[in-house]
């Protein structure tokens, strides 16, 4: 395991006290979830979640370290050791609870300690910045948008570090719309996944699991996986969002 300085990115420090709890009880982390903001400016981030009070653990830019510490005066001291990757930006300390599932389920997560109504507590939380995810406005949640290369690089050296620290297996590395259907859809269906999957990081049917079968055996398969709540319509959508990428047949993807 690769200890925090021996990332080849920087992490940036900058604590949101009020959107986590400075504890998760008896819970144990046991997933980690990945999410998308559309917002299009980084600052414009940090802004929405302060004004809603969630939050993550990690907030991965688009922008490099060097853009970063140029345009938020939080890192203007900061020395750099990696200025033309992108950073990771720490809002939340790995051992508190951050804001970031809200209700959800999954699997037997939510029979963890604290996570009966939602995973918050039993959970690390990834968002990544993709400006104009849902128009960036909330106009519309399918509205789907690429990751840059260098985002993607940070991003699986990040998931693959928080999962050999915490022992946390592939099969829960989850969107944020796999634990709550019907309600999220990010990251979304551009999301790496194939990337990841390549790195054994997450699970990836080399087939469509679902596609051309009777739905009350796709339902069977799906509750095996382990979604949990929302119609079945919406169980099928979330499947195809996270592992049936390319099959997903939704609209506005750019």
């Amino acid at each position: 395991m690769k200890h925090d300085n021996q990332l080849n990115f920087d992490i940036l420090k900058l604590r949101l006290p009020a959107n986590c709890s400075d504890s998760r009880g008896e819970a144990e982390i046991k997933a980690l979830i990945v999410h998308c903001v559309g917002v299009p400016e980084l600052q414009g981030v940090i802004n929405v979640f302060k004004e809603y009070g969630v939050s993550a653990h990690y907030l991965v830019p688009q922008l490099t370290a060097a853009q970063v510490k140029e345009i938020m005066a939080e890192f203007k001291e900061v020395e750099l050791r990696f200025p033309d990757r992108v950073p990771a930006i720490q809002l939340v300390e790995e051992n508190d609870e951050a804001f970031h599932a809200g209700v959800s389920a999954f699997g037997n997560l939510n029979e963890n300690p604290g996570c009966e109504e939602g995973l918050n507590a039993c959970t690390l939380g990834i968002e990544f910045h993709a400006p104009g995810y849902a128009n960036g406005d909330g106009s519309d949640w399918y509205k789907f948008v690429d990751y840059t290369d260098l985002q993607r690089q940070t991003g699986i050296e990040l998931i693959a570090h928080l999962m050999d620290k915490y022992n946390i297996p592939k099969e829960l590395l989850l969107a944020h719309s796999t634990i709550a259907v019907g309600r999220k859809t990010d990251p979304g269906p551009l999301f790496f996944w194939k990337e990841l999957a390549a790195e054994n990081l997450c699970v990836l049917p080399e087939s469509n699991e679902i596609c051309n079968v009777p739905e009350e055996r796709a339902a069977e398969i799906l509750d095996s996986i382990g979604f949990r709540g929302g119609e079945y319509s919406q169980r099928e959508l979330a499947y195809y969002m996270q592992y049936a990428p390319d099959s997903y047949n939704g609209s506005h993807m750019v």
